[in-house]
């Protein structure tokens, strides 16, 4: 990933940052309500608990925020549409307000037209905003519409491929994002929703699966070139976040500052029937199965 490895330069890495779990529904669970992922259901499918659920966003719009979130899906999978009305973002882009003719892959629209579509509306947007945007091209099938520049035919090669094409179409996002007036008073914060199997990460509770980046990047930094290499996990994202706000994240009860006086360094991940612990000196797995 030539950009995201550029980026780093500029913003601050997360080298020891895990996944809560392995599929999307319970990513975004995760980094947006700072709940952790279960070993045999995803809370997104209850709507009754997902409404009472504490939603990183809600915070920001009752400090005058204007809350978005976009992404190519289709809203309907997963019952994000439920999660998402639920969340009361201000606005949501979904792959219903795309052309149809973009609507060409197996799980949407692709992401350069995302990317495309996401920066625009920053730049409708009144100030302040919390924007949230989801990316999809580097899911199986791993088709995207780029000249192949990681050739093989094997998987490795199309995930690999798929995820070179995501890479570049962030880095053009970033690059018209440091032209634009919101850049020096934002932060970005730029992860996955979870970790893969590919290249060399099989196994159910493989933690090299569950490890992801996450870079924190925009103007409102004042560090850069930095690593962080704390053991951390996406349930703490919404305390970091706050922290740096100063604002109270009380109601976030699994998480933790990562850049507090007071982190304890764990992460835990949950695959399924199954989860484990990973620490700074020792990693615990059970398998229910």
């Amino acid at each position: 990933k030539p950009r995201f490895n550029e980026f780093i330069k500029e913003g601050i890495l997360f080298d020891h940052f895990y996944a809560s779990g392995d599929r999307t529904d319970k990513g975004i669970v995760a980094v947006l309500n700072g709940y952790p992922s279960q070993p045999l259901t995803s809370i997104i499918k209850e709507p009754k608990k997902t409404k009472s659920l504490p939603y990183l966003n809600k915070i920001f719009k009752e400090h005058g925020y204007r809350t978005e979130f976009t992404y190519g899906y289709n809203i309907n999978y997963a019952n994000f549409n439920s999660y998402l009305i639920h969340a009361g973002f201000d606005h949501v882009t979904h792959s219903m307000d795309f052309p149809q003719e973009l609507n060409t892959s197996k799980w949407g629209v692709h992401d350069e037209y995302v990317f495309a579509k996401f920066f625009e509306e920053t730049q409708r947007v009144q100030a302040p905003f919390f924007k949230v945007m989801m990316t999809q091209s580097s899911h199986e099938p791993f088709e995207v519409p780029m000249e192949t520049v990681i050739k093989g035919d094997d998987e490795v090669s199309q995930f690999l491929n798929s995820a070179y094409y995501t890479d570049k179409e962030l880095g053009i996002f970033i690059d018209k994002a440091k032209q634009t007036q919101w850049w020096d008073n934002t932060l970005i914060v730029i992860t996955a929703d979870h970790g893969h199997p590919y290249p060399n990460n099989a196994g159910v509770s493989n933690p090299d699966k569950y490890k992801i980046p996450m870079l924190w990047l925009g103007g409102a930094l004042n560090v850069r070139d930095t690593v962080v290499h704390s053991i951390s996990t996406q349930t703490d994202i919404p305390n970091t976040v706050l922290a740096q706000f100063g604002w109270d994240d009380g109601e976030f009860k699994f998480g933790q500052n990562i850049l507090g006086n007071a982190y304890n360094p764990f992460a835990v991940f949950v695959f399924n029937n199954g989860f484990a612990m990973v620490k700074e000196d020792r990693l615990y797995i059970y398998d229910n199965v």
